[in-house]
């Protein structure tokens, strides 16, 4: 077991910090799933307490802040490989956010709404490491910037990573080097000549190479049957994707995302799945809907069909948060499947995710790398993920950028017909309920048409030959693979034509697979927690505590008359009062504050 190419760089550009090299920016662009989620664990091993005395780690989302204390608390594999003591804990914008421990960890959300700068304080009373994870969240123009400057000026150490180091909308993100082009600025990370900063590249193609990442194989379906009526009256039909171009395009792929066309994809892509889980109980299937309304649509649908699933859709919601925890297996019972429309997507740690059926309409292809990395991330016996999407010609762009941009360069100035594809993409019009803004048509019809398969080399089939390796699939027996794999076997005389497949010839085609692909190197994945993260084991603490001074109140004050209510909820606040007198508040106490007010109310409060 071994550091990842990218992990090692890392750990030698701390040491050098540690030896004195002046280096205070660290910029990685790693490609997304590839286990970026290391490089601040590496950083605090290193220079925690000798150039820093904590950590700071600010991410998009709440779910996302989760998973960064479990990296730290119950990582197996960076235990093994650099063993530390480490803890962070999840904070928003209170005082103390360590609670005694290495660092915190928050969100932009929470560091935008901290108008008491409680954050820049902190900053000014501690040597900090400051990473900002996924950083183009934070626009140049915009309140987030005022507020986070004081944590980057004060910052003994800034790292920067993410996988997409651009913007949507093409601003600028926020504390980043700019270069000027004819075309537009774009991030300039690699061309430091003072020493002062360091640049880490890790593409998409070196991480296949190392088995950092699992190969894609996109199993894009056309639509037929496409109509739908403009607001001008207007009755539009279409026999394919291709034949609607401009802003026919965006209309048919909206018309297929509302329709018929949507379920059958669906329908599709979890026979794929369930064929697959025949063979591999690990696998689970993420569905990325249009919309709210059309999540909880699909999530019916699948519950219908048998499958244990949930929906996680409000941003960093308590039930969003359980959902997500459940469909990682840290909590019962356990699910299958999550459909989500956008707040699951980016940085969501689970392994297992062997599909994806995307539904969305975003064409940026920021975000659709960041969606389809969801499928990439290693797992033992996985050599591929699934992804399940529309063939349009808004899809076809940004794949084709993808592919030639493969280990290129960490950035390049966008194509003019990017901006073409991402005026109609923006947050509002992705998780409306509505026709988005400018299209103004009723759908009215669509269903899937021709697959074709293609994977993140470039290989690809055409529609014929998809359909071809599909059938001699289905004639010898075989399932879980797509027919770009069959062919593939086909092709090194793995599968002779035959009157069929047994179980444990389909087995080993699958192993096969898996024993090429695996991954070479150690898993990002954090294994599933032994001890609880920071943040839970303080919230069940105050949760014990709550509860045991209710039952001690019931114990003295029994019944469920009007007045033993009320003199019972007079003696809980007597209660809380005392002890808020001799503990301070429960929201500000570290842990062992915490176990020591829980032995105390057990003591003096008698529950029993």
């Amino acid at each position: 077991m071994q550091l990842r190419s990218h992990q090692q760089e890392m750990l030698d550009i701390v040491q050098r910090i540690k030896a004195g090299a002046p280096i205070r920016d660290v910029y990685a662009a790693v490609t997304p799933g590839a286990g970026k989620s290391w490089l601040p664990v590496i950083a605090a091993t290193e220079l925690i307490p000798t150039i820093a005395d904590k950590i700071c780690w600010i991410v998009p989302r709440t779910n996302l802040a989760r998973q960064a204390e479990d990296v730290f608390a119950n990582n197996n594999a960076i235990q093994e490989l650099l063993p530390h003591k480490h803890l962070i804990r999840l904070a928003r914008n209170e005082t103390d956010p360590t609670r005694g421990l290495s660092g915190y960890v928050s969100t932009y959300q929470a560091i935008g709404m901290d108008a008491k700068g409680q954050h820049a304080q902190e900053f000014r009373k501690h040597r900090y490491i400051l990473v900002l994870d996924e950083p183009h969240h934070i626009a140049d123009e915009a309140q987030w910037p005022e507020r986070l400057a004081p944590l980057v000026e004060n910052a003994v150490l800034r790292i920067f990573m993410s996988g997409t180091f651009e913007r949507h909308d093409r601003r600028r993100i926020a504390f980043l080097p700019y270069k000027k082009e004819s075309s537009g600025d774009y991030p300039d990370l690699d061309n430091d000549t003072t020493g002062k900063s360091a640049y880490i590249e890790y593409g998409r193609e070196r991480a296949i190479a190392e088995g950092s990442i699992a190969n894609l194989i996109f199993r894009r379906h056309d639509a037929g049957g496409l109509a739908w009526e403009t607001s001008e009256g207007e009755h539009k039909t279409f026999d394919s994707f291709t034949d609607a171009v401009g802003k026919d395009a965006k209309a048919a792929l909206w018309t297929a995302l509302t329709q018929k066309y949507a379920f059958d994809l669906l329908a599709r892509g979890l026979d794929s799945w369930l064929g697959f889980r025949q063979l591999n109980k690990w696998a689970k299937l993420l569905v990325v809907a249009h919309s709210q309304a059309r999540a909880e649509e699909l999530n019916t649908h699948l519950l219908e069909m048998g499958v244990v699933s949930d929906i996680a859709i409000s941003n960093d919601s308590p039930a969003a948060s359980k959902a997500i925890d459940r469909f990682k297996g840290l909590r019962k019972p356990r699910l299958d499947a999550l459909v989500t429309v956008q707040m699951a997507y980016e940085g969501m740690d689970v392994p297992q995710i062997s599909h994806v059926v995307c539904l969305t309409g975003i064409r940026s292809k920021p975000w659709l790398e960041q969606c389809f990395a969801r499928a990439a991330r290693t797992y033992r016996g996985k050599s591929h993920g699934y992804i399940w999407v529309p063939d349009d010609p808004l899809f076809r762009n940004v794949y084709e950028q993808i592919i030639d941009e493969q280990d290129k360069g960490a950035y390049r100035p966008p194509e003019a017909e990017e901006a073409f594809i991402l005026n109609w993409t923006n947050q509002s019009v992705v998780e409306s309920r509505e026709v988005p803004l400018g299209l103004g048509i009723i759908p009215l019809d669509a269903s899937v048409g021709a697959e074709i398969n293609s994977d993140l080399t470039g290989a690809t089939l055409t529609a014929e030959q998809t359909n071809l390796f599909a059938s001699i699939a289905y004639e010898e027996g075989v399932f879980g693979l797509a027919p770009i794999q069959v062919q593939a076997l086909i092709i090194e005389g793995q599968l002779p034509y035959s009157t069929g497949v047994s179980l444990d010839q389909v087995r080993k085609m699958q192993e096969r697979f898996a024993k090429k692909n695996r991954a070479k190197l150690t898993s990002a994945a954090p294994a599933a927690p032994g001890t609880l993260r920071p943040s839970d084991a303080e919230q069940k603490y105050r949760d014990r505590i709550s509860s045991w001074i209710k039952k001690h109140a019931y114990r003295r004050w029994p019944g469920e008359t009007k007045d033993t209510r009320t003199r019972r909820a007079a003696y809980i606040k007597t209660v809380n009062a005392t002890l808020l007198q001799a503990f301070g508040p429960r929201d500000r106490l570290r842990i062992e504050g915490l176990v020591a007010l829980w032995s105390h109310v057990q003591r003096y409060f008698p529950a029993n």
